[in-house]
């Protein structure tokens, strides 16, 4: 018999996607059974209107999200958005303000309309992530999507066969369907699961919506029923995944105006101070065979230098097109600089996604890897070290192990009774870890030196 303690962790291990799915499934199946239907033209039309309002918004979010990352997974989701914002502006939300009783353009009109959006739906949910899509493309894909629908629209009017509605509802239902099931596969593959899972609820409630037609079919323009229900909680779905996606764009732009910082400041550094410190560390090195290698002015020559390189290199790093590249330009920097040998070994997802990693969080590693690198050169006069960084899924694991001496003044003694005896640099690589939402620990190696390893969950 299974305890609290055991069901609670049991609820934990559901996956959020496997949870939305079957939430809107059991909730399709339940007003599917149900039918109701009751007449109220004034909600009726403030429904359509809020529905029209949402879809136009969201397309607006995603079309941004696709001028910024030109991908072609955005650029379908933007299309049947705004597909879908039409579709149910012309067939639902007129009708409704106006309290007609069919559609403007017909009622066989409702049915490739359909079709076509659940045709894009399938292709966002199906679509490499990784696929970068030019902007002339993107204007040729909405035009041949605005000739197909009128096409297809004009055929049906013209032919309109007994059975052809309910066929092409049946395809739609299951084209809507496909795009579920692709969409879950995207949230059991991607890091932000929880974008794809809304998009596989939204996906399977819009397919019941369609199927509601064919189940209680003549539901007049004033009625409220169990297909408004439906579409009004698919659209909060897919609001949902929008606002995410504009809270998204805001970080960029922000990570964008922070990079532009950090450049100017490494331009700076190295045009104005760096190279004042570079003169006066090629005098330091005449002074050397007068004064000794270790007089207090020739030290400070050098060690200025290399903190200035330093600074330049960790201001860069925000710059480089991936995490890989970033600890690469970091390990060779200090490699170069303190002639110790350095392996970074990352894994193959990583290095091959240039977008797995944002800015910030990448800036976060980079600097506990760098912090980590440098107390294990200085202060366990390590020789060789090995930097790894891991991913699978959402799940980050950052290594840094050195055959140094262990720790150093900088370190944690296991023995310490408190946070006293912890060094600011470590201060700051357990407050940058916290920043990524994991946890920082510091141990002795069995066979000597030292490891640092963070591990965490990318929300």
């Amino acid at each position: 018999m299974l305890g609290v303690g055991a069901l609670g962790e049991l609820r934990l291990r559901v996956p959020p996607a496997a949870a939305v799915v079957a939430a809107a499934a059991g909730l399709s199946v339940v007003l599917l059974i149900l039918r109701f239907s009751f007449h109220a033209p004034g909600l009726r039309a403030a429904v359509e209107t809020t529905l029209v309002t949402c879809a136009v918004l969201s397309a607006w979010w995603l079309t941004a999200k696709f001028n910024r990352q030109r991908r072609l997974s955005n650029l379908l989701s933007a299309a049947a958005l705004v597909a879908l914002a039409v579709h149910e502006l012309v067939f639902f939300a007129l009708p409704a303000i106006t309290d007609a009783e069919r559609p403007w353009f017909g009622v066989a009109s409702h049915n490739p309309a359909s079709v076509v959006v659940a045709a894009l739906f399938v292709g966002a949910a199906f679509a490499p992530q990784t696929r970068i899509v030019r902007s002339g493309a993107a204007w040729s894909l909405a035009a041949r999507v605005l000739c197909l629908t009128l096409l297809a629209t004009t055929l049906v009017d013209l032919w309109s066969a007994p059975g052809i509605r309910s066929q092409l509802t049946a395809v739609a239902v299951a084209l809507l369907l496909v795009a579920g099931a692709g969409f879950v596969r995207s949230a059991l593959r991607e890091r932000r699961e929880t974008v794809a899972a809304r998009l596989a609820g939204a996906s399977i409630l819009l397919a019941a919506a369609s199927l509601y037609d064919l189940v209680a079919p003549a539901q007049a323009a004033g009625n409220v029923s169990g297909r408004e229900c439906l579409r009004i909680i698919s659209y909060g779905l897919i609001v949902g995944v929008a606002i995410k996606a504009r809270g998204h764009l805001r970080q960029a732009e922000t990570a964008a105006v922070a990079e532009l910082e950090r450049r100017r400041l490494a331009r700076d550094l190295h045009d104005g101070i760096a190279q004042d410190l570079a003169f006066i560390g090629a005098y330091g090195e005449r002074l050397a065979g007068q004064l000794g290698a270790t007089h207090p002015l020739v030290v400070a020559s050098r060690r200025a230098l290399m903190a200035s390189r330093g600074a330049i290199v960790d201001l860069s790093g925000g710059s480089t097109p991936n995490v890989v590249e970033a600890l690469r330009s970091v390990s060779e920097e200090l490699a170069k600089r303190h002639r110790v040998k350095i392996v970074v070994d990352v894994d193959v997802a990583v290095d091959g996604d240039v977008d797995q990693l944002p800015g910030a969080e990448r800036e976060e590693v980079v600097r506990i890897a760098r912090e980590a690198m440098v107390n294990a050169i200085k202060h366990g006069h390590a020789r060789k070290i090995l930097t790894s960084l891991r991913m699978e899924g959402r799940r980050l694991s950052l290594a840094i192990k050195d055959d140094g001496r262990g720790l150093g003044p900088d370190g944690v003694d296991p023995e310490a009774p408190g946070p006293e005896h912890v060094g600011h640099g470590v201060r700051t690589m357990h407050e940058r870890a916290t920043a990524l939402g994991g946890q920082l620990t510091i141990r002795q190696r069995a066979g000597g030196g030292t490891a640092v390893e963070v591990n965490t969950t990318l929300g």
